[in-house]
């Protein structure tokens, strides 16, 4: 399967993804935050996935549907199914990442990522198109780590379904949700691409897009098991005793950045080979970029927690939408090492944003400190 036939698949499992965080639009992040906290019990969040999944399957059943009618050929119909089953793989495990559970969602993780595996090696050894293995194949695995995850991992904290038409899934989760929408666009840069550049274009940048991801999960391991705390803790200094350990998975990560960046070449022509040539100075720039995107997550995650959800929402819309202009202009001018340069450039930018916001709110909150304690004196 070259970059023709593999550029607009790529791109419709992107699409699926951006419908994923769409229609969660940060709930599940605001549950994690509230359980953690003690302001929502599995009740509530039980009430608020029912009606997510319940409105999610309609729209996404009659998202595939018409496209597969209308426009088979596009593979837009994919975008479907893959996001039915991450928006699934999502909602399970937020129990567990209100408390803390690295362990059990790391066996979440697992069993997905081992589902994918498999599932692709039974179809191929099957003759399955070459086309459809790979949508299939992660779709599959979301859905099996899913029901896995409510009726072995977390059976002690299975929400019970049960819809009410007066709960609305998503109340109080504009902020999470413009930020996660906005997170969740950035996979619209293989469609944009696709349009702006062509199927090869795409096809060689979503060959290595992936790539990146092993580094990406090791944030967000750290990440879903620390801001539960954060929040829980309400400051910064209480809760870095906890963190210090487990941060060596953010330095892991940014590790295995560097390495894939130095070797890249080697790696691309290891395992997908001289067809996909180009697509190694690609993943150099992704894997530089993807530094910057490490570190983003438990620091726009922390800032949500303790209650600056504003200020990451306006950072993160504003940065990815800016990204995604500069995947369009940059496409057209440089093809597909455009596109990398665009995420790589933006992360860097998202990420000193997000720092200077830190360093902003923490005045803050010492100025206000300060008047309370002048305030007390004074009486």
């Amino acid at each position: 399967m070259g970059p023709e036939i593999f550029g607009p698949l790529v791109a419709a499992v992107g699409l699926g993804a951006t419908l994923a965080g769409l229609i969660d639009f940060g709930s599940n992040s605001l549950s994690v935050r509230e359980m953690a906290a003690k302001r929502m019990d599995l009740g509530g969040f039980g009430s608020r996935l029912s009606g997510k999944l319940l409105i999610g399957t309609a729209g996404l059943t009659l998202w595939a549907v018409t496209f597969f009618v209308f426009a088979r050929d596009s593979f837009l119909w994919v975008a479907g199914p893959i996001a039915f089953s991450q928006l699934l793989g999502q909602s399970f495990v937020v129990p567990l990442r209100a408390r803390g559970r690295t362990d059990l969602l790391a066996a979440a993780t697992l069993i997905d990522r081992l589902t994918v595996a498999c599932c692709f090696l039974v179809l191929h050894l099957m003759d399955f198109g070459p086309q459809h293995m790979l949508w299939v194949a992660m779709a599959a695995g979301p859905v099996v780590s899913a029901s896995v995850t409510r009726w072995i991992l977390a059976r002690d904290q299975k929400p019970d379904l049960s819809w009410s038409v007066s709960v609305n899934p998503w109340r109080n989760a504009k902020h999470y949700g413009v930020s996660s929408a906005a997170v969740s666009a950035q996979s619209l840069d293989l469609t944009i691409m696709s349009l702006v550049g062509g199927a090869s274009v795409a096809g060689v940048y979503g060959a290595v897009n992936r790539w990146t991801q092993p580094m990406s999960l090791l944030a967000a391991a750290f990440t879903t098991s620390t801001a539960p705390l954060v929040a829980k803790m309400g400051s910064w200094r209480t809760a870095w005793p906890l963190l210090k350990r487990s941060s060596m998975l953010i330095g892991g990560a940014v590790l295995l950045c560097v390495g894939v960046a130095v070797f890249s070449e080697p790696l691309v022509a290891v395992l997908v080979g001289s067809d996909f040539a180009d697509s190694a100075a690609v993943l150099r720039i992704l894997a530089v970029g993807t530094i910057g995107a490490v570190l983003n997550q438990p620091v726009a995650a922390f800032l949500q927690a303790l209650g600056n959800e504003r200020a990451v929402s306006f950072i993160t819309t504003s940065g990815v939408g800016i990204q995604l202009m500069l995947v369009a202009l940059l496409t057209w001018a440089m093809g597909s090492i455009g596109a990398a340069l665009a995420f790589a450039v933006l992360q860097t930018i998202i990420l000193t944003l997000l720092l200077v916001t830190i360093v902003v709110s923490r005045r803050r909150s010492l100025i206000v400190i300060g008047r309370h304690s002048r305030g007390v004196r004074g009486r």
